[in-house]
């Protein structure tokens, strides 16, 4: 009878404002804990799309490099001149000199016409770098644009040179206008090329150590 009377006796309402907080307290738990998880993945989800993101334009700038680099080499292939074997006077016409020339000249243009796509694909695909990761990328870029200009410069010299057309007060003063060695169009032995090679090896791989820095981060 009691124990009747004491169940009778509870506030219900009083029990159900209980279990109303209670539930309300544990709605509020998960909710919590829902938001810190779906925080934590979304996290975890950037984390990787940059990671995937930062990998692809990595991979891509090295292969446009390696790209440059092939076409830079083979541009600076050793090859001969075109009055290479002629001593003394020429033993062979002006026109025969011109036809050995322009042959000489359409393949040095060729060859630098190659390594001038791959340059320009190569500023291309860095510019993604920059705007993904800040100027680190440019400081190696600009320096392999600066052994090119002066590369270029070789090759004008060189060709200017080399024509048979040209008198020598012309071939002075267009000389003039290029600031660089002539030697170093091709790789040789001669100690300016071989300094020059060892500059662009460098160069060539201080850019492939920071792209491949981003392969991994």
């Amino acid at each position: 009878m009691n124990i009747c009377l004491a169940i009778t006796d509870v506030d219900w309402s009083l029990t159900k404002d209980v279990f109303s907080l209670v539930g309300t307290a544990v709605s509020l738990v998960g909710v919590s804990a829902a938001i810190y998880f779906g925080s934590q993945g979304l996290s975890a989800w950037r984390k990787q799309l940059k990671g995937s993101s930062d990998h692809s334009l990595a991979m891509e700038a090295l292969v446009e490099l390696f790209t440059f680099r092939d076409a830079l080499f083979a541009a600076r292939a050793f090859v001969f001149l075109p009055n290479a074997f002629d001593f003394g006077v020429s033993s062979i016409s002006l026109e025969a000199q011109v036809a050995r020339y322009v042959v000489f000249s359409d393949a040095m243009k060729d060859k630098h016409a190659a390594v001038l796509s791959a340059k320009a694909r190569l500023e291309a695909a860095t510019l993604g770098c920059e705007a993904a990761w800040g100027r680190g990328v440019v400081e190696p870029l600009n320096r392999l644009k600066e052994l090119y200009r002066e590369l270029e410069a070789a090759v004008k010299k060189l060709l200017v040179n080399a024509n048979p057309e040209m008198t020598e007060q012309a071939k002075e003063f267009y000389c003039g206008l290029f600031q660089a060695d002539k030697v170093i169009a091709f790789e040789t032995a001669e100690q300016a090329s071989a300094a020059f090679t060892t500059d662009l090896i460098q160069a060539l791989a201080d850019m492939e150590v920071f792209l491949k820095s981003k392969l991994s981060s």
